[in-house]
């Protein structure tokens, strides 16, 4: 009894497992052997290394390239300025009039000057070519002898510079207007109407705001990396952080004593005289030093409680691994901390797993 009982339970069975009943396809027998965690498929890939320089940024301040002082060999005198400290003029663009009747009045005065000295040479001149003769009938003493050659020299110079100062005087009168010989900013206007100024002072002063410059330190220790012609980014720090692109064209030799570094500048295009001189900026240019970037695909990461995060494949199993993202170039992304340089990290599929989950990997 005991045995024909034992047949027919193990008949149900061997039924149940044929016909699949109760259990779906496969049946009872592939219900209970099967694993209680299937293989999760992924896609993976292989981590990039990338090695480049480490990018170094330094203060810096806006100036200007070219500087342009305005001024005249003789007295000035201007009865109109047309411009004014911190000004945008064009080349030609009108800076002050001169007063026709103040360089009237110094041009007669210096013909009056010269008439008098070249009076005053030519009897110089008279009294040295006959100064011995002179100087036996007792006309001239021995001092004035031993002077006239000097003396003779002395007014031949006066000469000489009374002529170029009336021929300034002539040719002014056919400029009257000055004007501006660059286009850029009035950075100084030493001159008002009426009042006179003596030869050579600084009447204006144009600095050329296109291109405009940044001023930088940079340290002796990555003077090597930077030569003329490199291209450095420019972040205008009083244009809310606007970047620019700009070109070294300059790299000092000397050391300063209280920085230790050398004064480098930098150009770009300031076509809108947006940028002023004077405003605080920061450069930022590829230094001496190097540092290893790791590049996965950007669908390899994904955010929990606002970190990041990858999964890593070693040995089939699944790792959760926190990482630290720089910046994304198109479908890949920079990784500066957390993964080695022959990591797996799977791109899809990773919705699907936990720390420690068997993956099957389909293809790379």
């Amino acid at each position: 009894m005991t045995r024909r009982v034992l047949f027919m339970a193990t008949a149900m069975l061997l039924n149940a497992s044929c016909s699949g009943g109760n259990g779906g396809e496969g049946g009872f027998f592939k219900n209970l052997f099967k694993g209680a965690s299937r293989a999760v498929p992924v896609t993976v890939a292989n981590v990039y290394v990338e090695e480049r320089p480490v990018l170094q940024r330094f203060p810096g301040k806006l100036v200007a390239g070219e500087r342009t002082e305005i001024r005249l060999p003789f007295e000035v005198v201007a009865d109109q300025v047309m411009v004014n400290v911190g000004d945008t003029v064009l080349a030609g663009a009108s800076l002050f009039h001169l007063s026709e009747e103040s360089i009237q009045g110094k041009l007669a005065e210096r013909r009056t000057e010269l008439t008098e000295a070249q009076t005053d040479l030519e009897r110089k001149q008279y009294d040295l070519r006959n100064r011995d003769t002179l100087l036996s009938s007792g006309r001239i003493t021995q001092s004035d002898y031993d002077s006239l050659e000097e003396e003779v020299e002395a007014l031949e110079k006066t000469v000489q510079k009374l002529e170029t100062e009336i021929q300034s005087f002539e040719s002014q009168l056919d400029r009257m207007t000055m004007t501006a010989p660059i286009a850029g900013l009035i950075e100084t206007r030493n001159i008002t109407p009426g009042l006179m100024y003596a030869p050579d002072t600084v009447l204006v002063t144009i600095v050329k705001v296109d291109p405009m410059f940044v001023e930088f330190q940079l340290p002796t220790n990555e003077a090597a990396s930077v030569r003329t012609g490199h291209q450095v980014k420019v972040r205008v720090i009083d244009l809310g952080g606007e970047t620019l692109t700009a070109t070294v064209s300059s790299v000092g030799t000397a050391v300063d004593a209280a920085s230790g570094a050398l004064t480098a500048h930098a150009s770009f295009p300031n076509p809108t005289t947006a940028s002023k001189v004077g405003m605080l900026a920061e450069v930022e240019l590829a230094g001496s030093n190097r540092e290893r970037l790791f590049l996965v695909p950007t669908d390899a990461i994904f955010e929990d409680g606002g970190f990041q995060y990858v999964f890593t494949v070693v040995k089939g199993i699944a790792h959760r691994v926190r990482v630290v993202p720089r910046g994304t170039r198109g479908e890949t992304t920079e990784i500066v901390a957390g993964l080695r340089e022959d990591d797996l990290v799977v791109v899809k599929g990773h919705a699907d797993l936990n720390e420690g989950t068997t993956v099957d990997i389909w293809r790379r």
